[in-house]
């Protein structure tokens, strides 16, 4: 597991980081999960928009740039949605609810693959 840092507020968001590699880790997400504890988050790199389709939790996501900066925040997703995307993100986490409370638009995060 990684880790996920705010290096904005110097705050740890996330010591069960799962990085989505291979296409299958991708497509499943978190659609086997009945619950996603705010610790908890997925990080889909090289992707700008995901879906809720089939899950059974609502989700947080955060939409990053290249550079790992914060462009855009989806709180309290619901399921079943088929497209939310950035045209702008590199990169896109899902995560818990309640963890944007950490977080605001332009903050830098970082990832430790541990």
């Amino acid at each position: 597991m990684a880790r996920l840092y705010n290096e904005t507020t110097e705050r740890m968001l996330s010591d069960r980081l799962k990085v989505a590699q291979t296409p299958w880790q991708r497509i499943v997400g978190f659609l086997d999960s009945k619950t996603i504890e705010e610790d908890q988050a997925i990080w889909f790199d090289r992707c700008a928009n995901v879906h809720t389709l089939g899950m059974r939790a609502r989700i947080d996501i955060i939409f990053l740039d290249a550079g790992q900066r914060v462009l855009a925040l989806e709180r309290n997703v619901a399921a079943n949605r088929a497209n939310i995307s950035h045209a702008l993100a590199s990169s896109v986490l899902e995560l818990g609810t309640s963890t944007m409370a950490r977080i605001k638009v332009g903050d830098l995060l970082s990832f430790d693959r541990g």
